[in-house]
């Protein structure tokens, strides 16, 4: 007599094989690029040769004006050194490193098809647009493991409704590839809030206003904040601003694509 619990498991495993192969045939994967229906899949939706394509930026940039801000080597501490932007001001952020143009249409939609089509994937494609500007950028010799990788959290019960975090999942595969401390637990979004999108700045303002709170200790750390986008900065200013008023020693911005001002 065949053991029930293992012809459950062996139903299950042909149940989910079944599963798999049922979408590849009726729901094959695309590149969100250019349309092709993969052979030999490279990232989940970006073929190789569209993410090849994909221009990214050289350097980081003031969260204020936008300014590119230059590196430059210390001849006697033999370090890199990050300068801020005399326009920073207020401004709690000290630089901001962003992969790409959020005006790329390829860009836009990876995005939004992830954030509004609940596909988990695309964290891993859009997490490799991020790593790939942080090499060639050079950006990746600054941010060592003395730095914190903060995810901008999501309100408990919009997580629980999308089913994750979209910046928590780019940020963990960042933080793994670039030997960074992950922290999920120290700030937390403690008010619900509208999706900042198609609010006037002084809507977005109030909106996010008094939006986080800070859980634990982060006196004299250094923070990186880890938002999928930044259009106006509102939301990694705000809650830059509670981090700093805990503490904390230096924040920055990581985001795959900046809205650039016009």
């Amino acid at each position: 007599m065949i053991n029930s619990n293992k012809l459950y498991k062996k139903i299950i495993f042909l149940a989910k094989d079944l599963s798999i192969l049922t979408k590849e045939i009726l729901f094959p994967e695309k590149c969100l690029g250019c349309g092709t229906i993969y052979k030999k899949r490279y990232l989940p939706y970006l073929c190789q040769n569209c993410f090849n394509q994909i221009k990214t930026h050289s350097f980081p940039f003031c969260p204020t004006c936008q300014r590119k801000l230059p590196f430059y080597f210390h001849r006697r501490t033999k370090k890199i050194y990050l300068p801020s932007c005399y326009h920073q001001g207020k401004n709690q952020i000290s630089w901001l490193g962003a992969a790409t143009d959020y005006n790329n249409p390829l860009i836009q939609k990876l995005l939004k098809t992830y954030k509004y089509q609940f596909i988990k994937e695309i964290s891993l494609t859009l997490s490799a647009i991020l790593a790939k500007y942080l090499i060639e950028s050079e950006l990746e010799k600054i941010i060592k493991k003395e730095w914190l990788i903060i995810p901008i959290p999501l309100y408990p019960r919009r997580e629980r409704w999308r089913g994750f975090n979209q910046s928590e999942l780019i940020a963990s595969l960042l933080a793994e590839k670039f030997n960074l401390s992950l922290k999920k637990d120290i700030l937390f979004r403690k008010k619900p809030t509208k999706e900042q999108a198609g609010l006037t700045l002084k809507e977005r303002e109030e909106n996010i206003k008094d939006a986080f709170e800070v859980k634990k200790e982060v006196k004299n750390k250094k923070i990186i904040l880890l938002d999928d986008v930044y259009t106006s900065g509102l939301t990694v200013k705000e809650a830059a601003k509670v981090l700093k008023k805990a503490g904390a020693k230096k924040i920055a911005c990581l985001t795959v694509a900046l809205k650039i001002s016009q």
